[in-house]
């Protein structure tokens, strides 16, 4: 996120890494709706719970990551027929998928169609044909689809009200005005010949396009796109979505069932209509900040934790076997030691402590099986990218984390870095900000810091939290978690 750039920005990953702010305030429009839906929020505090009605524009919430420019035809060649056939969601991961293709050197060539008459005409860019069978497709978002029924429904909402302001004011007329051409009749049509200039101009008529634009097909339009043909789906584990993709893909590519996986992931609820329903619906279950002032805000695992903030963005990663790696000539970045894809079965919004430990400890014995990696060795050389969204401490995210390294790793779990990139870009839902951010960590060495600590959470205890720059890393531990008792992680090797 970041409205002043680009989302697809060259430097994004640079930026990230070294520490910048994309966060920015709400416009006070965007505001100004939330508060129209008359909203109840529910207040949590040491005493107990109430409800709140929110009644002031200062109640609602005031930071958000928000996208900048983006436009999937102009900036990445997709055609424009194909980019109005799909839902923001869509679009960002494809265009993340794209970056990942030229990152990992896979390249898309001119595929060419043969005509009635024999000649062949260029189609599009697509996988090189020997590629096309052995790559599947992941498609991963929490909010697929939802921009566009929120903008198709406001569009008829908005038809059906003028029309039935017309019909209103014509019954009007005729049932409380007798002098066909006196004052109050001319006032009265003059207002329904406003209300028909909207009406035209609006011109709502269903779009034909509805079933594709708010389907979770991202998995099969990039697909299509490209021309990938094997295995194909969507995965929604709410936040944990691009990490659980992680742990299919390497199964997939364990098992046989293709050589590579690309993996993308796209959310936006913040740059269109869903910041006025997402964003009220993170606000009334108490799970959002109100405070303005990023300082007291941007908290992550510090004791004035208050709330998240919103953000979005895109994420891509190709997962593939390591000698079809060696086949193109390329060398991996990181190699997947363990997944693990969990529920804890316990609570629509909060964190089974013990069962994060368990998963987590899952996840290291599966790495010390397979390749005889020790705990105690590797914490000291160890990023962990949490997910921590700075909610209050009440089966947040925080806790889970904290207590999980500390019971799998012990003494150890005092020499790990924590990272934490949710205090700059704001929480991208389904997005995985975060496994990408850990990848690039162990190419580049680099951890980002972890923003505004200042006060040491006597639950949590002293912690090795980033400070920002180089770190002697070679292994980063990812946590996904979502709602619904969602858990997702990964161990990965530089």
């Amino acid at each position: 996120p970041g409205r002043g750039g680009s989302v697809f920005d060259d430097h994004n990953i640079e930026r990230l890494l070294e520490g910048e702010m994309r966060i920015e305030p709400i416009p006070l429009h965007k505001r100004q709706s939330m508060l129209e839906r008359r909203l109840t929020r529910l207040v949590k505090s040491e005493t107990g719970a109430r409800m709140e009605m929110i009644d002031d524009i200062d109640q609602t919430l005031k930071l958000a990551g928000q996208p900048g420019m983006f436009d999937l035809a102009k900036d990445f060649g997709v055609p424009v027929e194909r980019v109005e056939a799909t839902d923001i969601s869509t679009q960002l991961a494809i265009a993340a998928g794209i970056e990942a293709l030229r990152d990992a050197g896979i390249p898309l060539v001119m595929n060419y169609k043969q005509t009635s008459t024999g000649t062949y005409l260029p189609n599009r860019w697509m996988l090189p044909d020997p590629l096309k069978d052995e790559t599947g497709v992941i498609f991963a978002s929490a909010f697929p689809g939802l921009e566009r029924m929120a903008d198709e429904t406001g569009k008829f909402a908005e038809y059906q009200a003028l029309v039935r302001q017309i019909e209103e004011l014509r019954r009007l007329r005729s049932h409380l005005l007798v002098e066909a051409g006196g004052a109050g009749a001319a006032m009265i049509d003059h207002r329904i010949n406003e209300l028909q200039s909207q009406l035209e101009e609006l011109d709502y008529h269903f779009d034909r396009r509805f079933i594709f634009r708010i389907l979770a097909m991202g998995h099969s339009q990039f697909a299509e796109y490209i021309g990938a043909r094997g295995p194909n789906t969507h995965v929604n584990a709410a936040c944990a979505s691009t990490t659980q993709a992680i742990g299919l893909a390497e199964d997939w590519v364990r098992n046989g069932r293709c050589r590579r996986v690309v993996v993308i992931a796209g959310d936006d609820v913040t740059g269109g209509n869903l910041i006025n329903w997402v964003g009220s619906g993170l606000l009334v279950s108490g799970a959002a900040t109100t405070e303005g002032d990023l300082r007291r805000a941007v908290l992550p695992f510090d004791q004035r934790r208050n709330g998240m903030i919103m953000g979005m963005g895109a994420a891509a990663l190709v997962v593939e076997a390591e000698d079809a790696v060696r086949e193109r000539g390329m060398t991996a970045i990181c190699e997947i030691l363990a997944t693990q894809i969990a529920n804890s079965a316990f609570h629509g919004t909060r964190l089974d402590v013990d069962h994060v430990c368990q998963v987590m400890d899952r996840v290291l014995r599966q790495a010390e099986d397979r390749f005889g990696v020790r705990r105690q060795e590797i914490a000291s050389r160890t990023v962990f990218v949490s997910h921590e969204t700075y909610t209050p401490a009440r089966g947040g995210s925080a806790a889970a984390e904290v207590h999980a390294l500390r019971t799998v790793f012990g003494a150890g779990a005092e020499q790990i870095v924590i990272a934490n990139t949710k205090g700059y870009t704001g929480h991208p839902m389904g997005v995985g900000i975060e496994d990408v951010v850990a990848i690039k960590a162990l190419e580049t060495g680099v951890v980002p810091p972890v923003p505004n600590f200042r006060e040491v959470d006597p639950e949590l205890g002293p912690l090795h939290l980033s400070r920002g720059g180089t770190y002697p890393i070679r292994w980063a531990l990812r946590l996904g978690a979502g709602f619904g008792s969602q858990i997702s992680m990964a161990l990965l090797r530089w």
